[in-house]
């Protein structure tokens, strides 16, 4: 009896360690995108800036 609820806990364990890296997978992947977003948004802004500054009104290069 007891063996058999070790080997059942052991299996449940290393399904939710694989379910974890999974998990952390996807979050990387996607912090990944929002880094690049962000980068996009920051270097618009950036130019934006240095055009005002210029003289010259920016066109709004956003998406």
């Amino acid at each position: 009896m007891l063996w058999v609820m070790a080997r059942q806990s052991r299996c449940c364990i290393q399904q939710k360690a694989v379910g974890r890296q999974q998990a952390t997978g996807e979050r990387q992947k996607v912090a990944g995108h929002r880094g690049k977003a962000i980068r996009q948004r920051q270097k618009a802004i950036g130019e934006r800036q240095k055009a005002a500054a210029m003289g010259e009104k920016a066109e709004d290069s956003r998406p």
